[in-house]
């Protein structure tokens, strides 16, 4: 994406009627990638500026009020059609569609764009480099791979995954309970911090996927790419 070596995956969740973060750095080196720090419950975005390295280039995934989520059986033939099956009445000038395909599913997540901005636009103005945003849970369908391949659940933010094969197959809003914790990379990752690293190990593995195509951080991420070059 742009020879950058290191990212920060941050995901922004809902805590009670505000937002906090968790940060997750990644760093490739050679054929692998390197955990560099894992930072839980940041409340603020001061306090998320002081856990990031300036001018790092930050992956954002959206675990928050106001977006929907929908398992589909058969993928959808375009993005209208994937809201649709989600939000029938919804225009789709309005909205944001996000999907994930698995071997069996389609995995839908979709929300109004205007507060998909009034989230993002703060971080930018903070001068984060937002460089890519994803929307809901879903995108760790992405990390399954490695992890232990008897995971038959995984929660992330308010949703409780289910998970078969290394695929997500069905998923229900839950409160946290007890985490599990993961040997990843001979590094421990407490269950609530896989979401953020798998934002920045997509980043690393999947250069070319630009995330949703919101126009300010189109902007940012081109800026970026003319910065580091």
């Amino acid at each position: 994406m742009y020879g950058q070596v290191t990212f920060a995956g941050v995901e922004c969740l809902q805590k009670g009627e505000g937002l906090c973060y968790r940060v997750c750095w990644l760093k490739k080196e050679k054929n692998s990638a390197k955990i560099l720090r894992q930072v839980d419950q940041i409340e603020g975005i001061e306090a998320l500026k002081a856990a990031l390295e300036p001018g790092m280039p930050v992956v954002l995934g959206l675990n928050v009020k106001g977006a929907l989520h929908r398992l589909l059986e058969r993928p959808p033939e375009s993005d209208e059609a994937a809201l649709a099956a989600v939000f029938p009445s919804a225009q789709p000038a309005d909205f944001q569609v996000q999907q994930v395909p698995t071997a069996t599913k389609t995995l839908v997540s979709v929300m109004r764009k205007d507060r998909m901005n009034a989230l993002v636009e703060p971080l930018l103005a903070a001068e984060l480099w937002v460089v890519q945003v994803w929307l809901g849970p879903f995108i760790v369908q992405d990390i399954l791979p490695i992890l232990p391949h008897w995971t038959a659940t995984l929660q992330v933010g308010e949703h409780r995954l289910e998970v078969e094969q290394q695929q997500i197959v069905g998923f229900s809003k839950a409160m946290p309970q007890d985490p599990q914790a993961f040997n990843i990379g001979g590094e421990t990752v407490a269950e609530p911090l896989v979401y953020a690293l798998s934002l920045a190990l997509g980043a690393l593995t999947q250069p070319n996927q630009p995330g949703l195509p919101l126009e300010t951080v189109a902007q940012r991420r081109v800026d970026f790419y003319y910065k580091s070059g």
